[in-house]
């Protein structure tokens, strides 16, 4: 009998794959994640660097999913590209498989960074410019399902409750990254090739507010970056702890809006799969705020610490008289700007669509979590392990088609004699379809899953090799 396992197919989703840009920033190795759990089938966009080509950037993010999972996963489709060049980069065969298989566009790759550098100017190069190319590619074949993973800091400097159908008024920005972000969403809109435009909007990103994991320090992250680099070097007084002389311009009751990582991955997973969510515009927001007090005595606990003092108005500028003071001061000038900024998104569209998955509140349990795991990471400098060998499965599978293992073939075949989608699971894996030749009884392989009337079989690695040891 052949394999019962099922495919995605099974679960109710497209057999169309998606195609996933930014999937080695954060939150878009969250989506990875999340989407492929769901069923979903996956390509990512990802660039070739200097040290590692992106098959492998994307094998070392699933193995580590793998470990945490405790089981062998299914792999995306890896197409090599980048989202500023002219059709995303990608050469023409993986132009003819895009075009032959993608229906969906998720587009999550961005650059945060809140100066503009007048040398590579970014980051509008990869957040506006990146947006227009990707749309441009969807134009070109006719990829009328997009999805735009924007911020909600692009209402910019506007304050009081910020609406979700809510765009341009106008308004003036903080930074070069809001900018950037607000330019591609009116791109997103403008864009008449595009049948149905979802826009996600979060609020400040933080770690996994169940592990603490994250893979970039910015906003919540860096401060505590900060704090646990520059406290540890201030002396122990005579009460014990660790005396750290600042004056904070602020109340320190301001009430900030964040929002874990596996939180936002998961609703975004969620409204992908519902109809009804196109077209709309979703304020990715937690009804719970965050103090800079709040953190601050978790952080004095965590430290051994204290001398923190919230002056708000009372302050003349800020306080540089210690080495602490003009540490911390200088070194999160770019996060400042939000110190104060404390605007209400509204969270109709989100409630009405995803009410049921509430969002987890950034307390103090959550908070040491972030501490640990940024001890143990060493704050980004942790080393590395050993680069993964991707598409090692996929390559078994190859030979086992070059050998004319006819054995192992027909094990694996096993009376799919119309064509097989071939889902390797685990390190090296991949996403292939065998299709036979009725000329000449041979198979071959194409990169990706079948149609939806064709099977899908899974296998683990172990299983593939078991096949393929079956020559006799």
């Amino acid at each position: 009998m052949p394999d019962t396992r099922q495919s995605s197919l099974a679960k109710g989703t497209s057999p169309d794959y998606l195609l996933l840009t930014g999937a080695t920033g954060l939150l878009g190795r969250y989506l990875l994640r999340d989407l492929l759990a769901a069923g979903r089938r996956v390509a990512v966009l990802v660039r070739n660097t200097s040290e590692e080509p992106a098959a492998e950037r994307v094998e070392t993010i699933m193995e580590r999913w793998e470990a945490e999972a405790g089981r062998p996963l299914p792999r995306p489709v890896v197409l090599a590209g980048d989202v500023t060049c002219q059709n995303l980069g990608l050469d023409r065969d993986d132009l003819h498989w895009v075009a032959g298989h993608v229906r969906s566009v998720i587009h999550a790759a961005a650059l945060v960074r809140f100066d503009l550098d007048e040398r590579d100017g970014e980051p509008i190069r990869t957040n506006l410019g990146g947006t227009r190319e990707v749309l441009r590619f969807c134009a070109l074949l006719g990829i009328q399902d997009f999805h735009y993973v924007s911020t909600a800091f692009v209402c910019g400097k506007r304050e009081g409750t910020i609406r979700e159908n809510e765009t341009d008024f106008g308004q003036e920005f903080h930074n070069s990254y809001e900018q950037s972000k607000f330019e591609a969403e009116l791109s997103v809109n403008a864009a008449t090739a595009i049948r149905h435009r979802t826009i996600y909007r979060p609020t400040i990103i933080t770690g996994d507010s169940n592990t603490g994991y994250t893979n970039t320090y910015f906003g919540m992250m860096w401060y505590l970056k900060l704090l646990a680099i520059l406290v540890p070097q201030q002396p122990i007084g005579p009460d014990g702890k660790r005396h750290t002389p600042i004056e904070m311009p602020v109340s320190g009751d301001e009430p900030h809006n964040l929002v874990p990582v596996n939180w936002v991955s998961q609703v975004i997973t969620h409204l992908f799969s519902l109809p009804e969510a196109r077209g709309q515009v979703f304020h990715l927001a937690s009804p719970h705020r965050v103090t800079m007090r709040g953190v601050v005595e978790v952080c004095y606990d965590y430290f051994g610490s204290g001398g923190v003092k919230f002056v708000g108005d009372a302050g003349h500028g800020l306080s540089l008289e210690n080495d602490f003071a003009r540490t911390f001061f200088v070194s999160s000038r770019n996060y400042r700007a939000y110190d104060r900024f404390t605007p209400d998104f509204e969270r109709a569209n989100l409630n009405r669509l995803s009410g049921h998955l509430p969002c987890p509140p950034i307390d103090g349990r959550v908070v040491i979590k972030f501490l640990e795991f940024g001890k143990q990471d060493r704050w980004g400098k942790r080393r590395r392990r050993s680069r993964p060998e991707a598409g090692a499965a996929t390559q078994a599978l190859r030979q086992m088609l070059d050998q004319k293992c006819q054995t192992g073939l027909k094990r694996l075949i096993n009376g799919y004699a119309t064509g097989l989608g071939v889902d390797l699971l685990g390190p090296g894996g991949g996403q292939w379809r065998l299709i036979p030749d009725i000329n000449t009884g041979a198979w071959s392989l194409s990169r990706g899953l079948g149609p939806a009337d064709q099977p899908v079989r899974s296998l683990t690695v172990d299983e593939l090799n078991e096949h393929s040891s079956a020559s006799g």
